[in-house]
């Protein structure tokens, strides 16, 4: 096992690289934990481990804000998560023993997942979403912010439910690739979210920074 950190816009992503024994070609799948969660959790290292039993090297990366890797946790955006994933797939077709690439997601990661395979999906054989979090963005366009309702066409500044949400500016418009005039997404003003707790994160479109902030957590166990 390899650990090491993977440069990213100026910060730096931390990764472990698996490989499995007595390969010198194989394939390589990077696995991405979800929103408030690391490399090390049970159902990420059970992949990796599945993956390499199976021939299979893994690249797992913690993504902006979270784990070992560099960047604000409360400053994390999917924008910011797509920027990440990008550089990491860029180094890992840099690796000779790599005969095929396949890209792995859990819940967030796996909203990621879908997101960078239609950004490049020349570079995977295959993609590999785990319970997709797509809800994300629907939830935003539809005026429900984890379970919580609110109408996307007045945004409050706040929304209280156990979670705090708090208004954020938000450069997008009619052209913003990923939903046109949804004012959930691309009116001035979406939502950061958050539980009580010393940590602060964001899900966003990932076109532009700082449509729906969402999540507020005071762990990193989600």
């Amino acid at each position: 096992m390899q650990e090491f950190f993977i440069p990213s816009d100026g910060i730096k992503l931390h990764a472990k690289l698996e490989k499995p024994r007595n390969t010198e070609k194989c394939p390589l799948a990077i696995v991405i934990h979800g929103f408030t969660g690391h490399m090390e959790e049970r159902h990420i290292l059970a992949v990796s481990q599945a993956m390499n039993g199976m021939g299979v090297a893994t690249l797992r990366v913690e993504m902006y804000g979270h784990g070992q890797s560099e960047g604000r946790f409360e400053d994390h955006t999917l924008y910011k998560w797509v920027t990440g994933a990008l550089a990491v797939v860029d180094y890992a077709k840099t690796l000779e023993f790599v005969d095929s690439l396949y890209l792995c997601g859990h819940s967030q990661g796996g909203l990621l997942t879908m997101l960078v395979a239609g950004m490049k999906r020349d570079d995977f054989k295959a993609i590999i979403p785990l319970a997709p979090a797509w809800m994300i963005p629907d939830g935003a366009r539809q005026g429900n912010l984890v379970g919580q309702s609110f109408d996307p066409e007045h945004i409050p500044e706040t929304i209280e439910f156990g979670l705090k949400a708090q208004r954020q500016l938000h450069p997008g418009g009619p052209d913003h690739p990923c939903g046109g005039r949804n004012p959930a997404l691309h009116r001035p003003g979406a939502h950061r979210a958050g539980r009580r707790g010393r940590s602060r994160t964001s899900a966003v479109c990932p076109a532009r920074g700082g449509a729906l902030r969402q999540c507020q957590a005071g762990n990193r166990a989600g």
